[in-house]
């Protein structure tokens, strides 16, 4: 009585076994012919959505000629900064290092002023950076303008100091002047600046990512209505997905009962094995027996037992 159950039991599992990969079969075989269908068909008569190219999502074409300028500003105010705050910090290196070698102190005072531009300028710029993403516009600053119409009109005025004699005293005021509103106008502008990339880099980021979400929604939707015109076309009409050349094929539907999936072959198994031998089986009998992966087995064996309220470890 035990090995006609037994007998039976195995019978099952192998019509089982047959019938998924047969199923397996006919999806894989109806999934290449939609692809098919998609290519050379579909697509021919509806144009699949083309991705945005690297020159649409490019920084320069996404933000335009204002951030051109502002990134042009930018630069130019970092550099200006900096060779003023390594040009000091050059200076005061070479006359601490005056005692040693000239070759050790001139390379040592170009560590430091290269260090220096790194250390204040870049901090400057990357802090202007972070808070600029954050920004819901374009900053304009007064001071910025104020600032830089300043320096403007002196750097003018010094150029043309020469034509003019100015007491010697006045002379010193204007270039003390001078250098202290460059100064201060070139580490105000580096910040103001960044913060202005910084939003750019944000608008631009947020730009590519909609037209990358946009493409793909696209797609789906031209993929989705491709399917459903392959499902209402000859092409499906014909029977389990192959595809086929000939349009004179008739044009009824064959029809194909459903199928078991895997995991219900598999605890089908498992309540064979169950009522025929008292226990459950391990998980490498099960495995063996409905030709799944372990993993999937365990899965229908903690399934089984939660239903059945069976206590019982598992065994491999």
């Amino acid at each position: 009585m035990y090995n006609i159950e037994q007998g039976e039991l195995m019978t099952d599992i192998d019509n089982s076994k047959a019938e998924l990969q047969d199923l397996l079969q006919r999806q894989e075989t109806e999934r290449q012919a939609i692809e098919i269908y998609l290519k050379e068909t579909y697509s021919n008569r509806v144009p699949e959505p083309l991705p945005p190219t690297k020159e649409d999502l490019s920084f320069w074409k996404i933000a335009g000629v204002e951030a051109t300028l502002l990134s042009i500003s930018a630069i130019g105010a970092v550099l200006f900064s900096a060779v003023r705050t390594g040009q000091l910090f050059f200076l005061i290196e070479s006359k601490l290092l005056s005692d040693l070698n000239p070759v050790i102190a001139s390379i040592f005072s170009f560590a430091a002023m290269f260090l220096a531009l790194f250390a204040f300028e870049g901090y400057l710029l990357a802090v202007s950076f972070y808070k600029g993403r954050r920004l819901k516009a374009v900053k304009i600053s007064n001071w910025g303008i104020f600032l830089s119409m300043t320096v403007i009109i002196m750097a003018g005025i010094f150029s043309g100091l020469p034509l003019v004699n100015l007491p010697e005293n006045i002379l010193i005021l204007f270039n003390a002047s001078l250098a202290i509103v460059t100064a201060f106008a070139a580490g105000f502008i580096v910040y103001l600046v960044g913060e202005n990339i910084g939003f750019a880099f944000s608008q631009v980021e947020t730009t590519r990512e909609g037209a990358k979400e946009k493409h793909m929604i696209s797609y789906q939707h031209w993929r989705e209505a491709g399917i459903k015109a392959y499902h209402s076309s000859k092409t499906f009409k014909i029977g389990a997905g192959v595809r086929k050349n000939s349009l004179s094929v008739p044009q009824a539907s064959v029809s194909i009962e459903p199928k078991e999936n895997k995991s219900e072959l598999t605890y089908r198994a498992i309540e064979q094995y169950h009522r025929a031998n008292g226990k459950l089986p391990t998980v490498r009998e099960l495995n063996e027996l409905a030709g799944v992966s372990v993993g999937t087995a365990q899965n229908a064996l903690k399934e089984y037992r939660e239903r059945n309220n069976i206590i019982q470890p598992f065994r491999d």
